[in-house]
């Protein structure tokens, strides 16, 4: 079974790089932002995310490397101490990392998560795969949002597929700190309580990119579901990350109290799951 997953995690990686261009951009000559359209404001690193992955990387390797042969014809000197004219600051863009290679080289390989995916601006989901239906009306019919859904589902919100078992081997990576140094992953696990009047179960915490979630045998587990026209899914792994389980549906009712009884139900397997495995 094939899930769509948020990929908050891996949208870090490229920050960096997104990071440095803005940085550069802002120390500009005005005129020259106002040359190329940015005299009134920087774009945000958001914004340079959505359009990096666009980019095809091998037509932006050939344009950026023929503009720097039409600006230099000789060797580059070196900079001079003493005059500040000759100093020339450097952007390197790697489109492969745009296209999330670097993802794969220090996450899918690594954890040998072999069935996810970063399908990239590909509109089909590879086989095999799950169907999604989801009832827009409560007496309406069920209808396939299985690949009309898929541009919504773009960018790092959920552009990664991958199956049950690829997830609970990675949020067991992250939790046993695997993937992020003890610093970062102690930011990710600090945790603020959810207003009463919001969705999740009583007792639930909001940390970065993690939710805490009581467990009814003591305790709790991190997390992060997703949810989507006809899907929902829900990830959870104890805070030792020995047990780790992944539910998901792929069917949406219309009625909103069959909805929360949906839910409720989804949240009871995952507490019995991690109470009382085997």
């Amino acid at each position: 079974m094939l899930t769509i997953w948020s990929g908050w995690p891996m949208s870090w990686i490229a920050c960096p790089t997104r990071a440095g261009i803005v940085r550069f951009t802002a120390g500009l000559d005005p005129a020259l932002r106002e040359r190329i359209g940015l005299a009134r404001s920087i774009p945000r690193t958001c914004t340079l995310a959505c359009l990096l992955t666009r980019l095809d990387g091998d037509a932006l390797d050939q344009a950026l490397g023929a503009w720097v042969q039409l600006q230099h014809h000789g060797p580059l000197s070196a900079p001079d101490p003493e005059n500040d004219l000759v100093k020339r600051e450097a952007v390197a863009v790697d489109g492969k990392t745009a296209r999330g290679s670097r993802t794969r080289d220090r996450i899918l390989r690594p954890l040998g998560l072999r069935h996810t995916d970063i399908p990239g601006t590909r509109p089909f989901l590879p086989q095999p795969h799950a169907a999604n239906y989801q009832q827009f009306a409560p007496d309406g019919p069920m209808v396939d949002t299985t690949i009309p859904y898929r541009p919504f589902d773009l960018g790092a919100d959920g552009s990664m597929t991958g199956t049950a078992r690829d997830l609970n081997r990675f949020f067991t990576a992250l939790t046993r700190g695997r993937l992020l140094k003890p610093a970062t992953l102690a930011t990710m696990r600090a945790t603020v309580p959810m207003p009463r009047d919001s969705d999740h179960p009583v007792g639930t915490r909001s940390g970065l990119g993690l939710f805490f979630t009581p467990l009814s045998c003591g305790g709790g587990y991190l997390g992060h579901g997703g949810s989507g026209f006809g899907y929902l899914v829900r990830a959870a792994t104890t805070t030792d990350g020995r047990r780790s389980i992944t539910v998901s549906t792929h069917s949406r009712p219309g009625d909103p109290d069959t909805a929360d009884r949906q839910e409720n139900a989804l949240r009871e397997l995952v507490d019995h799951a991690l109470c009382h495995p085997g």
